[in-house]
Order: structure tokens, then sequence, then C-alpha cells
């Protein structure tokens, strides 16, 4: 089943909803950017041809509708592209899209989330002996989240129980071959532990991966409210952290979370209390301080013998303080550089600097997580 080179004319290709990358337009300024660099060239090539297959005298796109859209937008009037034939069987299609997408850093992180729930759950499905039905779902003209949830009731009709998984997240990440650290990979489970309905309600709020990690933390329940939330009020966007560590390491309700991230008491019936000292103390709290300090959700603390201060000689000890005055003189130097070129609001970081700047508060927050803890 090899595909061969073609040129083909651009009216005859159709897109699919089946498209991860769900974040796709004709008049995307992106598209509209990489169009600018075609009128330059001379069409119809791409060092990397689109992938299509032949569908009735029309082709389907497969891979590559960025590159689609952005020729049109040009004016190209045909592209060379790679063409599979029309008995292509539909997992290989799915794959072949698939695979094309998760191993590009690009690729919106729900829309990365949505192909990967996709991917453990033919997997599961196999286990469970109702592949051939998991696999007719992947022929329904469906956008991904959509198949994500047919797939999990399919799943959950045929006796899957998510406390006792066949296939492990950790599993389908190795199998995929995805290149992560460890870190990484345990950031990328957080996200994936949205619930799917969640997921297609996010997608609209347009939160930093971050955020969407903290909301994935909480339970499904918790994820419905706090969604409704945030979607009520958008400034909750900026507290999506503090009020995810309330819950988990606080024993807050969510509804209690919340409240306490508006600046609100609950009173003895459960209605929420404005308080105005609270409001004052949760401005800088949650504003600059939880940029500055960040949470250390994502990475897991580690249990080890406690060191007995007496076991540390005074010229390591004196080491030690003098190393960490030193690292502190320069951080606060590095966050306000980048407060004062962030305009006042760290999380505005253009990408990729934000999440850096995000990954590097988190790992100085967990140092501090792990010494409270321990004490």
């Amino acid at each position: 089943m090899n595909p061969s080179l073609a040129v083909i004319p651009l009216e005859s290709i159709t897109t699919t909803p089946r498209n991860p990358r769900s974040d796709l337009a004709d008049d995307d300024e992106g598209v509209a950017h990489f169009a600018q660099h075609l009128t330059a060239l001379s069409e119809p090539y791409f060092v990397h041809p689109p992938v299509v297959i032949a569908a009735g005298g029309n082709y389907r796109i497969v891979s590559g509708e960025r590159r689609i859209r952005a020729a049109r937008t040009a004016g190209w009037l045909q592209v060379a592209c790679l063409v599979y034939p029309a008995e292509m069987p539909t997992l290989h299609e799915f794959r072949l899209r698939s695979y094309e997408n998760l191993h590009r850093q690009e690729l919106h992180p729900l829309d990365r989330a949505a192909m990967l729930h996709i991917e453990r759950g033919l997997e599961i499905a196999s286990a469970l002996g109702c592949e051939a039905d998991a696999h007719a779902l992947l022929t329904r003209e469906n956008k991904p989240l959509a198949t994500v949830q047919a797939l999990n009731d399919l799943l959950a009709a045929n006796g899957f129980q998510p406390t006792h998984p066949p296939v492990t997240w950790e599993q389908t990440l190795s199998r995929l071959g995805l290149a992560m650290s460890t870190d990484q990979r345990k950031r990328l489970i957080r996200l994936l532990s949205l619930e799917p309905a969640i997921m297609e309600r996010l997608r609209a709020l347009d939160l930093t991966e971050t955020s969407l990690r903290s909301i994935g933390q909480l339970e499904p329940a918790d994820q419905e409210v706090l969604v409704t939330a945030l979607e009520a009020d958008p400034s909750l966007a900026r507290r999506l952290r503090r009020i995810s560590r309330a819950v988990r390491d606080q024993d807050y309700t969510i509804e209690e979370a919340i409240a306490e991230a508006r600046g609100e008491v609950l009173n003895d019936e459960g209605s929420a209390e404005e308080n105005d000292q609270a409001d004052d103390d949760n401005e800088e709290d949650d504003e600059q301080k939880d940029k500055r300090e960040g949470e250390g959700d994502d990475f897991d603390d580690e249990e080890g013998d406690e060191a007995d201060p007496s076991d540390l000689p005074d010229e390591e000890m004196m080491g030690a303080v003098t190393t960490l005055l030193d690292l502190s003189a320069q951080m606060a130097n590095a966050l306000e550089t980048l407060y004062a070129a962030a305009g006042g609001d760290i999380a505005s970081l253009p990408e990729p600097w934000g999440d850096y700047v995000e990954v590097a508060l988190d790992t100085i927050q967990d140092g501090l997580t792990s010494i409270g803890r321990s004490s």
C-alpha cells in the first residue's frame, strides 16, 4: 500500500473533521503568515508533501492540512501530494494522521491529548475484545474529542474499569515512542486526566498548558464545577493553580477553593459572602506570588531519610548558605527583569518562554514544599 507522488488540483482536496488539529481555518493568522512565504515559491512542491487519500474522484487530507490551506491562500491551483489508494484500512489512515501530529510540537495540548486518548482507547479495546467496534468508530466524520467520548462509552459497555486498566498511560506513551523526560511524562499524564467533555469546553477558553494540568489534577466532578465557574468568570484563569492546590493540599471543597480565590468566605449555609480583607490579601497572592513562587504540582515528592543538621560540617553548611544567598539574589534579579519585560504580568510572556518560567518556578516551589512536608 505504497503512496505515489502526484500533482493534484487544490479544489479537489477536501478536509475532514477527523483532523486532530482543531485550530485550523483559512483565515488563521499562522496560515496567512505561511502563505506569504509561499508566494515567493513556484507551485506546486513542498519539501514535505501533504498526504491524501483518493476518495471518489476527490482527495481527503490525512496530514498537511495547514500546508493545503496556506497554498490556497497563496493562490496556488495545484499541489504535489503523496496519494494513498482509497482502499486504505481505516485504522491505518488514523495512525498516519495520529503519528504525523503527535510528534509535532506545535499541536495544541488538548488536540494532542485527544489523539493520545484515542490511541490508548484502541489498545484497551483490543484487550477487551471489542477492537472491531472501536475501529468502526474511526470511520465516522467526527472530531477527535467526539471519537474519544464514543470510545469511552464503548469501553464502559464492555466492562472497562478505570481503576484496573488493561493498558496504562505509560505503556501507550512508550509504544508511541514519544521522547520525553520522566517529569515531562508526568505532566502530560496530568493533562490526560481531563475528562473528554471538559476538554471540549476548555478548548474555547485559551488556557496555558500549566493551567490545564492544574484542572486535570482534580476529580472529574470538581473539574466540572471549576470549568463552569471559569466560563462564568474568566478572571479565575489567573488563579487556577491556587484553586487546585487548595483542593488537593488543604482539603478544601471545590466550592470553598473557588470562593477563597475570589476573596469570599462560605457561611454556615454554604453561600458565599464577600470578605474584603481576604480579597485584599488574595490579590497579591494570586497575581504576583503565584507567578513568583510557582506551585510544585508537576513533581512528585520523594521520601528519604531526614538529615540531622548536626551531621553537616560547618564548612559545608556555610557553603550551602552562601550558595543559597547567591542564587536567591540571581533569582530576584531574573524575576525583576522578566516582570518588567512582561509589562507586570509574567503569565503573558510569549511561548515557549512563559512555559520555561513556569517550570523553573515549579521546581523551586517543589523544593520548598518538600522541606515543609518533612518538617
